[in-house]
């Protein structure tokens, strides 16, 4: 295999207006292609300079019992240049990131969940020490 345009995640949602909204308010993407039939957003691309993601309309439920956690599971990376200030726009907007912390591996970073559970891990490089964690089971 030779990939030579990078990799492009699809994932499942079921309200695709709530989560295009969270994705161009939240984190400042927008709308690439889009397929819609009978009225019906069934897919779309969103995009954030090179980084892009496809949404697909399913029956999907985060009300379902562990259904949201399910979600989580799957975690993406976004590499960025401004950690610092994008976590202070999210929470500044009254979204709820995680704290920015420093990783064993080099990363400056915090997490979000979007509106279908997906978890958003949102970094940048940094040579500063790792934190501290008091609460580390080891």
């Amino acid at each position: 295999m030779n990939v030579n345009s990078g990799a492009v995640p699809m994932l499942a949602t079921g309200d695709m207006e709530t989560t295009i909204s969270f994705y161009i308010d939240a984190l400042g993407f927008e709308m690439g292609d889009k397929f819609e039939a009978s009225g019906t957003l069934w897919w779309c691309e969103m995009k954030c300079g090179p980084a892009k993601v496809m949404f697909t309309q399913h029956e999907t439920t985060v009300d379902g019992p562990g259904a949201y956690d399910t979600f989580g599971q799957t975690a993406i990376a976004f590499y960025i240049n401004d950690v610092e200030d994008l976590h202070a726009s999210l929470v500044d907007k009254g979204y709820q990131p995680s704290e920015v912390r420093v990783t064993f591996y080099g990363m400056k970073e915090f997490d979000l969940r979007d509106p279908t559970g997906y978890t958003l891990l949102i970094g940048q490089p940094t040579s500063e020490s790792p934190t501290v964690e008091t609460d580390a089971p080891f």
